[in-house]
């Protein structure tokens, strides 16, 4: 598109508003020069580059690390520098041959060399609403039956416009970036979102079935109807969930599912074909393999809703929870194996990507669009797990390798780099020095500075979920273990990656925990040590490729 004029980019890009209702807090230390310099940075970046930085879709994350760093209080010199650092591999934008307008907006999805004129469509589109809502915009685009399976095109030749399957493909990434749009009331930031998920392809129609958007009937919620029709295969192929309980109570919790999904055999690598060792081809395949499968697992979380306003809030904040505690679980403890640590690649997007599911149910009017994103990116995330491995989770073994069933002993081992010497009447742990009095300071601190923005987002994830949940002691899960899922759940001869075992000592100290084995993982630079590279344990699988 041509550049656009400051009058524009004011309109576009004004001083970030508070996050929505139940959003992520923003940490201390934002500052009208941090604001400017942020808001600067972000006008230039939607003016100057694409939406992808090279001709494999791999995303221009440059809004990501400055939204990351502003919100956990970051100088604008640290802003300064990330986006210094980030733009470096960007490609510049360049003006599509098209444009984009309400009426020939679906034949142009999925192509790359469209981005310019599907932000050029939102841009103009969000600056000259007054009073943008930002919950419309995204109810219309992402999950209305029009912008998904239009029954205007049902019948003919031409392909459906599948949005809500755009919006959490690649990885999540267009979820993540519309999400910062919301988090931060950006409607510049919203508008190159909305584009990226223009471009992006449909990857995974069998998670996301036509069903989803059936909202005709009074009363119709999409995913739960879709449950519905789902609960006579449930019964068949998973005998420890009947037809009459998959969906309620705690078989309906998302841990039991996984315990279930670490049972189904047709979910094994061993029974999957690789196409070769590509991590996103890994995805497509199991999609296309299993996609059914998981389909069957996912639509056994209970999101039945009530109807009234207060009692669903609380409901959805339940399930937020279990989304929170679930990906974080994946990451963490699927993560923790006999020789260490490993900081999963794919993994890690499934925590920072839940970040924003908050600030969407916040602006999000109808039930049935809360409930069918909820079930739709949980099933695409469960669908990056198996695609990976599904390793399975050792939590006594994990609790064990982090400093015991005591918090602060997970939290106080010495960071890497030169150590304060504390006054003799400073506070003391017993008869030493209390060098991390709040082991989040230095886990920031060193994310802030880190030089690949994925550490940053990620620690902000992990914090936020501390900032909720570390009260939660352990048994508080301990009800599930009643469960025949959990039966036999235990780690077994191969080693700490199979089963779903210890669950009643699962409890709120795990944020922590994951956050300080990330850093041991990947570096902590801003004290000294050198830049790690994410692990990729999806890559070493061959599934049925010929060894």
């Amino acid at each position: 598109m041509s550049a656009p004029t400051p009058e524009l980019l004011a309109r576009l890009f004004p001083t970030p508003s508070s996050p929505p209702r139940d959003g992520p807090m923003r940490v201390f230390g934002v500052s009208t020069q941090s604001t400017e310099t942020l808001v600067n940075l972000l006008k230039d970046n939607h003016k100057k580059f694409h939406v992808f930085f090279n001709h494999r879709g791999f995303h221009n994350h440059n809004a990501h690390h400055m939204l990351a760093v502003y919100a956990l209080g970051g100088t604008g010199k640290v802003i300064e520098a990330a986006y210094e650092r980030t733009s470096r591999i960007q490609r510049p934008a360049y003006v599509s041959t098209i444009t984009i307008t309400d009426s020939n907006y679906f034949e142009h999805l999925g192509k790359e060399d469209n981005y310019n004129a599907f932000l050029k469509y939102f841009s103009y589109m969000f600056a000259e609403k007054e009073d943008l809502d930002m919950g419309e915009e995204v109810e219309n685009f992402i999950f209305s039956e029009k912008y998904n399976f239009d029954r205007a095109r049902k019948g003919g030749d031409q392909p459906q416009p599948q949005m809500l399957n755009r919006f959490l493909a690649g990885l999540l990434h267009p979820i993540i970036h519309t999400g910062y749009g919301v988090e931060f009331g950006l409607r510049g930031t919203l508008a190159e979102g909305l584009a990226q998920v223009s471009v992006h392809r449909v990857e995974a129609p069998k998670l996301i079935p036509e069903s989803f958007f059936d909202f005709s009937e009074p009363g119709s919620t999409g995913a739960v109807s879709y449950l519905t029709s789902m609960l006579p295969r449930l019964s068949l192929r998973q005998p420890s969930a009947t037809a009459d309980s998959a969906a309620t109570g705690d078989s309906g919790h998302l841990f039991a599912i996984l315990a279930r999904m670490l049972k189904d055999p047709r979910l094994d690598v061993e029974n999957l074909k690789f196409s070769n060792n590509d991590l996103g081809d890994h995805y497509h395949d199991v999609v296309a393999q299993v996609g059914d499968v998981i389909s069957e697992h996912t639509a056994q979380w209970d999101l039945r809703l009530t109807g009234d306003a207060t009692q669903d809030a609380a409901i959805l904040n339940a399930k937020v929870e279990e989304m929170y505690w679930t990906q974080i679980l994946i990451y963490g403890i699927g993560g923790f194996t006999a020789e260490g640590f490993l900081a999963d690649f794919v993994y890690m997007h499934l925590v920072t990507s839940a970040l924003f599911l908050p600030s969407f149910l916040a602006v999000l009017k109808k039930p049935a669009s809360k409930t069918t994103l909820l079930r739709s990116y949980m099933s695409i995330s469960l669908a990056w797990w198996v695609s990976c491995g599904r390793p399975g989770f050792a939590i006594s073994k994990f609790y064990e390798g982090t400093g015991g069933a005591n918090p602060d002993n997970a939290a106080q081992s010495p960071i890497p780099g030169p150590q304060p010497v504390p006054n003799e009447k400073a506070l003391k742990f017993g008869d030493k020095p209390c060098l991390l009095p709040n082991p989040w300071y230095s886990i920031l601190q060193t994310a802030l500075t880190y030089p690949n923005d994925h550490v940053c987002k990620l620690q902000r994830s992990l914090v936020h979920a501390d900032s909720l949940y570390s009260s939660r002691p352990a048994g508080h899960f301990k009800h599930l273990k009643a469960l025949p899922e959990f039966d036999g759940a235990g780690v077994g001869p191969g080693g700490l990656r199979q089963g779903f075992e210890g669950i009643e000592k699962l409890d709120g100290s795990l944020f922590v925990r994951v956050a300080r084995l990330t850093m041991d993982r990947m570096g902590w630079m801003r004290e000294g040590q050198d830049e790690k590279r994410w692990d990729f344990v999806g890559e070493s699988l061959t599934g049925g490729i010929a060894a």
